[in-house]
């Protein structure tokens, strides 16, 4: 790998209009600045920390990563860094270390890794944890300079966007396996994702960073497969989904306690109830059947989507809280 010379890459601030993936489970558009920037920000300051960034995570690889989708991840994102396809912006109006960086674009052109300051000021305290979010982000560059109309095209199909973070956050906690553990104290959020991805294929890991349960998304993709070669009829296909949805919604109806099980059970069937949907628009696309229609068709559908919907009106503000509660204490355990 080419030794990482940033300093004249770097610019003050996130352009506003660029859509931005980050983490963790931060999705949006990137904020337009405020005013009087120049007062606030000491780029001379960012300038080398950001070049002892990129040596330090240039070091890790060399000495530790054996996954060749991370090396090429990293050098390939790097170089476009370096001969300009991809910029580097401080965003000072993100006041976070754990959603701290994130990659923007522009489908006509732009893309940009930016730094908010907070995650910057990390770096001396937990190198690790910052290069860790960082390989996030080059990930979603990487994937922006190989293939620019796909990467785009994820802004109008979630699923596809889903893909992609799931692919970015797996990466992430390999690079964590072969190049920090051992190496450096790793951090609360840093063991938890460690733990997902040994133990649950990171199913744990994106219930909290993206909200989705990946084994129920895998699962409702493997029957969107299942339909597009023949393997599997559509009546069959339904009829699958349904009884996965009425046995989530049986273990969902027999725990009275919101804790950490609960939410995996929410946040469930909150992935199913988005890629049902999902399924019966592709099973049934060209048909143009109603939903009333296929309610009569299939007596369980209109019952399965009312108790989903009627459980996430419900207990929406139970999640919201403890998902609040594990990006605080990661966060909280990152401050001075």
């Amino acid at each position: 790998m080419r030794r990482l010379h940033l300093l004249a890459a770097l610019c003050l601030l996130a352009l506003p209009g660029f859509p931005a993936l980050a983490q963790p489970g931060v999705q949006g558009t990137a904020e337009s600045p405020p005013a009087k920037i120049e007062s606030e920000v000491d780029l001379e300051r960012f300038r080398p920390l950001i070049d002892r960034m990129f040596a330090s995570l240039e070091a890790l690889i060399e000495q530790g990563a054996e996954t060749e989708a991370l090396v090429q991840s990293v050098e390939l994102a790097s170089a476009a860094i370096l001969d300009g396809r991809v910029g580097l912006v401080i965003n000072p109006t993100t006041r976070s270390v754990l959603s701290g960086a994130s990659f923007q674009w522009k489908e006509d052109g732009g893309a940009q890794v930016a730094f908010g300051t907070d995650f910057l000021d990390a770096f001396d305290r937990a190198p690790g944890l910052v290069l860790a979010i960082l390989v996030h982000e080059l990930r979603h560059a990487h994937d922006f300079v190989t293939d620019k109309p796909a990467f785009s095209a994820s802004l109008k199909d979630a699923r596809e966007r889903l893909w992609y973070e799931l692919d970015a956050i797996q990466l992430e906690a390999v690079f964590i396996e072969e190049c920090l553990e051992g190496r450096f104290p790793l951090s609360g959020f840093e063991r938890f994702l460690l733990a997902s991805w040994k133990t649950d294929s990171l199913d744990s890991a994106a219930m909290i960073l993206q909200r989705e349960s990946r084994e129920v998304f895998a699962l409702f993709g493997s029957f969107e497969a299942d339909f597009r070669d023949g393997t599997a009829t559509e009546a069959e296909l339904v009829e699958r989904a349904l009884s996965f949805i009425e046995e989530s919604l049986a273990d969902y109806r027999a725990s009275s306690e919101f804790d950490f099980k609960q939410y995996y059970r929410y946040t469930s069937l909150r992935t199913a109830k988005a890629y049902f949907v999902r399924l019966v628009s592709v099973v049934y696309d060209g048909q143009g059947l109603t939903w009333a229609e296929l309610f009569a068709r299939y007596a369980g559908i209109e019952p399965a989507l009312q108790a989903m919907d009627a459980i996430a009106l419900a207990d929406a503000e139970k999640a919201d809280a403890l998902h609040r509660k594990f990006i605080a204490a990661w966060e909280a355990e990152l401050v001075r």
